[in-house]
């Protein structure tokens, strides 16, 4: 009786193995960068105070941003400080204002006094901030770590040459949780100075490219194996992939391109080893 091999040896899927490569690559310069990047981009438009002396109302200077500039930021207790390279603060960048107030000014530290500026919104105290005009925009980017699910896949038809055989596009749906390693652009960052609903004082449209690392499952079976396999079984399978998501706050959509890794026996002849499939994404972020 004829014997037929079902060991045939498997050609090595270059794209997968650079995609792991670029993966592996990627995740470890996110982690030797520093996560705390207090660098901003202040838009044009906006208007922030300093004051120069004292605590008075004669003491405080407005100056209006005439172009984009950098500066460093902190927040703490609801209130936003920024440090300015002092070149930076000249006619060109700022235009100056001397406004008189008569109610408490907030989000200032007195020994900083001559050196910290702060937003309108952080002008009033909060007895008095009831004008809901006063915000500050601004753009940063920063290294992102993320939780990240899959809820569809596509796999594009396959047509195995070897066994005259092939395979419908396919859609899958299930639940996995993945880790997602990115580079998070906020293109607009609204802070308002307030607390909302979740806690966040700033809301935040962000764009955030990276790669994923993730754990699942698959069924080897007669459906999708070639040669066809003996006895059925659930496989572990490991997932890596480049993706895009769109967010606000720290929700992300957006869309993958993957490669799925069968592990275990019979893993080289499960059809869609190593072969790109596109998904559907949703991201947490899980480090703000």
């Amino acid at each position: 009786m004829t014997q037929f091999r079902t060991d045939f040896p498997q050609p090595v899927n270059k794209t997968y193995k650079t995609m792991r490569q670029i993966s592996i690559t990627l995740v470890l310069s996110i982690i030797t960068l520093c996560s705390c990047v207090s660098s901003k981009w202040i838009y044009k438009g906006n208007t922030i105070y300093q004051i120069r002396e004292g605590v008075g109302p004669d003491s405080l200077v407005a100056y209006h941003v005439r172009h984009g500039l950098k500066a460093d930021v902190t927040t703490t207790d609801n209130s936003m400080n920024f440090s300015l390279d002092s070149s930076t603060v000249n006619a060109r960048t700022f235009e100056t204002h001397y406004p008189k107030i008569g109610f408490p000014v907030r989000g200032w530290r007195a020994e900083l006094q001559g050196q910290q500026y702060f937003p309108e919104t952080d002008l009033i105290d909060r007895s008095h901030s009831g004008d809901k005009s006063r915000k500050l925009l601004y753009r940063d980017s920063k290294p992102v770590l993320q939780a990240l699910t899959i809820p569809i896949k596509i796999r594009p038809k396959l047509t195995n040459t070897s066994f005259n055989d092939s395979f419908p596009q396919q859609a899958e749906s299930g639940i996995n949780v993945d880790v997602a390693f990115g580079w998070k652009f906020n293109l607009l960052n609204v802070y308002n100075g307030k607390n909302r609903v979740f806690g966040q004082s700033t809301n935040t449209w962000s764009v955030t490219p990276g790669v994923f690392l993730g754990l699942g499952t698959t069924d080897l079976s007669a459906t999708t194996t070639r040669p066809v396999i003996e006895f059925e079984r659930n496989a572990a399978t490991i997932s890596t992939g480049g993706f895009i998501m769109f967010g606000f706050n720290n929700i992300n959509i957006g869309a993958a391109i993957g490669f799925d890794h069968a592990t275990g026996q019979d893993n080289k002849l499960w059809v869609y080893q190593d072969k790109r499939w596109y998904g559907l994404i949703l991201g947490l972020d899980l480090v703000k």
